[in-house]
């Protein structure tokens, strides 16, 4: 079958222009990952694949053109792969980490008129991988690789000497791969059969981007077009946006912590690059089996079965506080006299809320900016004031997030295909198509707790086992022992290490797409019935048939997901369950 065509021609004929990669142009590049194969097309735009570190899933889809992987149809000789997986972050668009490239016989790539052929899935076009089923003989490939680099870009270096940030020197080798394939085919039963099986084994080591001078700072405008090592707002130290009329009137302005109780009006940033990987560690098992039968030439049975097992790993920098948390309470024992006296400043205590947005009494948004300060009932019989403070501070101390992503494909095809007579042949097929998905993501911030451990007092009760020390308001009134006081007053590294336990966090998801369809279509040349037009060459072509595809998506979450209480997450990932069934009837006609 040539790609955009449910007719098969004779000679390498399309519709529509076919970008066709072959294998020796695989082989030249020296490449063990599909996705970098279409990569190097000017067709193809950027999407899921080993380089991509946050936003994530673990798999590899295809892009056409920019408009989406889930515009993008992905094919095994002509028919589809199984949807990647049920993360947002995927779409379920095919994984193409289930595609051997040791054993594909080309790709072709069809970017105009799919739509009209495979439906609203392939409005950006067509990738249909071509794999070699009449191999014979028994083969091993096998291919190591790295990157060797120069650490020695004059560019970037005097931003980062100007910020003192440590980058490389001199030459690096790393982020080694190991690819190897084993296969096997041979014809049996008097050359009217034909099997070919496979098996592979894939492994990535990492590379992050501090292992690179180019890429040891994140690169940024400073202003009248000067770039500069810059970064992101929530730092180490920790960033607090606060209204002090004596700074400036009717807007907010930034405050650093700083050692020794120190709080200084500005707005320090924190190199996340480093942590950030340019290539995630990745593992892989792949195995296949490919099996054709010539009972008669009315009827050729065949089998296709295919299995993909892949581990990945993507890290990002740290997580923290990125704005989660608003307030912070002014009988906390932990802030400094020279904090208290901007965050518990007059100007600068919650006097209302707008829904539940804490106003500070001087915020131009306040509904009442000439309230008085809210009283907030201590626990132990006092009260006490909140001063508006948006909070970033970054949690280095608790490492970098971690994304562990796997996925378990399984697809199978069993159909059969043969001539009715001289004019007509026909080809049916039933595909069932499943992944198993998993993600464990570790090292972030729980926004609940994290509320609770900045809410830290001195407990007076009397009697109390814990009376005169710091503890969480939590302890006291909802007997949360669990709570530990983080403070974040004492800039980089004053959070104690049982404090950054408690508030360190894991997410899970897990969840499977399956696919099932039943296609079948009979194909008729019609020249030995004399229809020709009488300006074609060839004879009238036609294509009858009709297929049913049902898929389904179930995406389970835990608590932390499901609430959206994973601070560096951007919101809730609810629970996922649905599918769709669809019934379609093909009439194709050609001539030429």
């Amino acid at each position: 079958m040539v790609t955009g065509s449910r007719i098969a021609r004779p000679g390498v004929d399309s519709p529509s222009p076919v970008t066709v990669v072959a294998s020796e142009d695989i082989k030249l590049q020296g490449v063990t990952r599909v996705e970098d194969i279409l990569n190097s097309l000017p067709a193809v735009s950027a999407s899921q694949a080993s380089s991509l570190a946050n936003g994530a899933d673990g798999t590899a889809t295809v892009d056409l053109r920019g408009l989406g992987s889930n515009r993008t149809l992905a094919l095994i000789n002509g028919r589809r792969i199984v949807p990647g997986d049920p993360s947002p972050a995927s779409g379920s668009a095919a994984d193409i980490n289930i595609i051997p490239a040791a054993m594909l016989k080309q790709v072709e790539v069809l970017t105009g008129g799919a739509s009209s052929v495979y439906g609203a899935d392939a409005v950006a076009g067509v990738v249909n991988f071509i794999i070699d089923d009449e191999f014979e003989g028994f083969r091993v490939d096998a291919q190591y690789s790295f990157y060797q680099h120069d650490n020695n870009n004059k560019f970037i270096r005097p931003f980062l000497d100007a910020r003192g940030f440590p980058y490389p020197d001199g030459s690096i080798t790393d982020g080694g791969s190991i690819d190897a394939t084993v296969a096997f085919g041979s014809k049996f039963a008097d050359d009217r059969g034909h099997f070919m099986i496979y098996g592979g084994y894939r492994k990535i080591e990492a590379v992050t981007q501090s292992e690179r001078d180019f890429s040891a700072c994140v690169l940024q405008n400073g202003g009248g077009g000067a770039n500069n090592c810059g970064g992101s707002a929530t730092t180490p130290n920790g960033n607090v946006l606060v209204f002090d009329t004596a700074v400036t009137t009717g807007t907010s302005t930034f405050y650093t912590f700083a050692p020794n109780g120190g709080f200084v009006n500005g707005l320090g940033v924190f190199n996340f690059a480093p942590f950030n990987h340019f290539q995630r560690p990745d593992e892989r098992f792949t195995a296949g089996a490919f099996v054709k039968y010539e009972v008669s030439d009315s009827f050729r049975p065949y089998m296709e079965f295919q299995f993909m097992d892949n581990k990945t790993v993507a890290q990002i920098a740290p997580s923290g506080d990125f704005g989660n948390t608003l307030t912070l309470n002014c009988d906390n024992p932990l802030m400094s006299a020279a904090q208290a006296a901007v965050i518990c400043d007059t100007d600068n205590l919650i006097s209302g809320f707008v829904g539940t947005f804490p106003a500070a009494t001087t915020a131009p948004y306040n509904p009442d900016p000439n309230a008085a300060p809210i009283d907030f009932a201590d626990g132990q019989g006092g009260t006490y004031n909140q001063g508006y403070a948006l909070v970033l501070r970054r949690n280095l101390e608790g490492g970098p997030r971690q994304s562990n992503l796997g996925h378990t494909t399984f697809r199978g095809v069993l159909g059969a295909n043969g001539d009715i007579s001289d004019v007509w042949s026909y080809d049916a097929y039933y595909q069932y198509g499943k992944v198993d998905y998993s993600q464990v993501y570790s090292n972030e911030f729980s926004i609940a707790r994290l509320t609770r451990a900045l809410d830290a007092v001195i407990d007076n009760r009397p009697g109390s086992a814990t009376q005169g020390q710091v503890v969480c308001r939590s302890l006291i009134t909802a007997g949360d022992t669990n709570c530990v006081p983080y403070d974040l007053f004492a800039g980089e590294g004053g959070a104690s290490d049982a404090a950054v336990a408690y508030l360190n966090v894991s997410g899970f998801q897990s969840g499977e797409t399956t696919e099932q369809v039943a296609n079948i279509s009979f194909t008729g040349d019609l020249t030995n019935y004399g229809m020709i037009l009488p300006w074609a060459e060839d004879g009238i072509r036609v294509n009858i048939g009709g297929e049913w595809r049902k898929e389904t998506l179930e995406l389970e979450v835990d608590n932390g997901f499901a609430t959206g209480d994973l601070s560096g997450q951007g919101g809730a990932t609810l629970p996922l369950s649905g599918g769709f069934d669809v019934l379609e009837f093909l009439r194709k006609r050609k001539s030429r």
